[in-house]
């Protein structure tokens, strides 16, 4: 089944992540979820929007599933910080563990997920999250394993400004139904992105509602993203987006179609 959704965040990076729905009450452990039969024809993609860089390793140690103890035998953090081309070496002094969501979110890890429609490689991205100073491992906010091949991937913070907007367009071209037939859209923003170009969301809302032609569209930023991949599995990765579009096509009138996943790297 097609899925769109996100993982709690808060607006302070402080942990303090809830969930909440109207018979459950809230909870700092919980799952909240809608099951939704749409009546209409809908179209959705999952992007990470990233790109690969030349620097590869696999992960030969882990203490957990979102914790990496070394890469190709060294200290995690080390090859990674080599990889991002320093972007952790403050990070790496003192003896306090260090929180590197915003240092790495131009720079994040990301691992190969089959290809797109044009035969390009996809990769489900990983946020580095927390530098271990015991040992320079390093906490992760999606589960790894061992023997992956870990890609550093690469973007640029005009990129991210656009991406949502690109991702949406993308998905129209493919969708079963023209942008005239569209009525609405669903869209999930990474909040690691959003933090990372705050002060150009009006512009991120203004291109999205350029793409969509100003459809009524609602959304979240998290902490985490769920969505649909090419071969019809929902996943979950970081720093991605995911986007879900109804038409006014009804369904009884048109055929199903396959959810779309993309790489976008311009």
């Amino acid at each position: 089944l097609p899925v769109i959704g996100g993982s709690s965040a808060d607006n302070s990076v402080a942990g303090e992540w809830k969930q909440f729905s109207g018979s459950g009450g809230v909870s700092d452990a919980g799952c909240v979820f809608a099951l939704c039969w749409p009546s209409v024809l809908t179209h959705a993609g999952f992007c990470s929007g990233f790109g690969p860089t030349q620097h590869s390793g696999k992960i030969t140690k882990i203490y957990n599933k979102r914790h990496v103890a070394t890469i190709d035998g060294e200290k995690a953090t080390v090859v990674y910080n080599r990889w991002s081309g320093g972007a952790l070496n403050e990070h790496m002094k003192g003896k306090e563990d260090s929180n590197i969501l915003a240092a790495s979110t131009l720079t994040p890890l990301g691992v190969q997920y089959g290809t797109d429609l044009d035969g390009e490689p996809m990769y489900v991205v990983i946020h580095p999250h927390l530098v271990k100073k015991k040992d320079m491992s390093f906490t992760t906010f999606k589960d790894v394993e061992e023997g992956q091949e870990l890609v550093c991937l690469a973007g640029t913070r005009q990129n991210l400004v656009t991406r949502l907007a690109k991702v949406s367009t993308e998905l129209l071209k493919s969708a079963p139904f023209k942008m005239e037939d569209v009525i609405g859209s669903y869209q999930i923003f990474c909040g690691g992105v959003m933090m990372a170009v705050k002060d150009d969301m009006p512009t991120v809302v203004e291109k999205l509602g350029m793409a969509i032609d100003w459809k009524p569209t609602m959304g979240a930023c998290t902490f985490g993203e769920q969505g649909t991949f090419i071969d019809g599995t929902p996943g979950h990765g970081n720093l991605m987006f995911a986007s879900l579009v109804f038409s006014r096509i009804k369904k009884a009138t048109a055929k199903r179609t396959t959810p779309v996943s993309m790489q976008l790297q311009t």
